[in-house]
């Protein structure tokens, strides 16, 4: 479960993009939160059960993942916060060296 909050007046939406293609919009109203059950979205036999979530409204969207499983000893539960992918690292062009080979 997704949990998505708009807060304030400006209402907001988050497109969720599996890495095997399968995207979903999400609206939220302004003020409001709910939840977004994405497992029918993620959910795929040929790709990684990871996801990207990206605002595309005009008011900030506020999210975190919950997880709910069912164990021997009763419920388990777990919330965390989505994080940002890491920014991407400069790197200086390739060339050739033949030199650094032989030694």
């Amino acid at each position: 479960v997704l949990i998505l909050t708009a807060p304030g007046d400006r209402a907001g939406s988050v497109r969720l993009t599996t890495p095997g293609g399968r995207s979903r919009t999400i609206d939220v109203e302004a003020g409001h939160t709910v939840q977004a059950y994405v497992t029918d979205t993620v959910k795929s036999p040929n790709s990684p059960w990871s996801f990207v979530v990206t605002s595309t409204g005009d008011g900030p969207v506020h999210a975190v993942r919950t997880l709910l499983l069912h164990g021997a000893h009763g419920a388990l539960l777990t919330t965390e916060p989505l994080t940002s992918l890491p920014l991407p690292i400069a790197l200086p062009q390739v060339r050739q060296e033949p030199r650094l080979a032989v030694r």
